[in-house]
């Protein structure tokens, strides 16, 4: 919850600083739509929670095989 909502104030933030008033206020209405939805229905909140950490790991991996590859690279293995 803590994360949605710091997501939510970046994303406020971001906004804030572009020029297009009208799209920063339905992109806000939305996000505060798409959080308050995820929110009341937990099974999709879990679901959107569950392929958030997916990807994240997937990101890490990369990160790491990238990172070893520099180091060391694999095809001399």
């Amino acid at each position: 919850m803590i994360f949605f909502s710091a997501l939510f104030s970046l994303f406020s933030q971001i906004c804030a600083g572009s020029c297009d008033c009208k799209m920063s206020q339905r992109a806000q209405s939305f996000l505060h739509s798409f959080l308050y939805f995820s929110f009341q229905n937990t099974h999709f909140f879990f679901f959107l929670l569950s392929i958030l950490s997916v990807f994240s790991l997937l990101l890490e991996a990369q990160t790491v095989l990238e990172s070893t590859e520099k180091v060391i690279p694999l095809h001399s293995l």
